[in-house]
């Protein structure tokens, strides 16, 4: 799968996953806006500024992110998102914690534990 095979919905929710991620010890800071910004031109995903943006306005707090995770229902497409943030948890050589936390957490809602 690729992300150019995502919907909008599913390419959205990437996105703040992407971000969440980025984002999961508490600080964004310049090293997280250049990390940032470096996935979004190493990652096939042509639209990530957009997708993003419109993520940030729907969700506007931890409950509607998980209500948001909830609608993403096809599994191939759960193990895509969950590949690939494995993927980027590791790009510094070892994953973060808070990465871990937010891997397991989306396992746990989606039942791919």
């Amino acid at each position: 799968m690729r992300i150019s095979q995502l919907d909008w919905e599913e390419k959205m929710f990437l996105a703040g996953c992407i971000k969440s991620a980025i984002m999961a010890d508490g600080r964004f800071g310049d090293d997280e806006l250049a990390e940032l910004e470096e996935l979004e031109s190493d990652l096939p995903f042509r639209n990530f500024p957009a997708a993003l943006e419109e993520f940030e306005a729907i969700v506007k707090d931890t409950e509607s992110f998980w209500e948001m995770a909830e609608e993403i229902q096809k599994k191939d497409v759960q193990e895509f998102i969950l590949n690939l943030l494995r993927e980027l948890s590791l790009r510094d050589g070892f994953p973060d914690e808070h990465e871990l936390e937010l891997l397991h957490d989306l396992e746990k809602v989606w039942n791919t534990q």
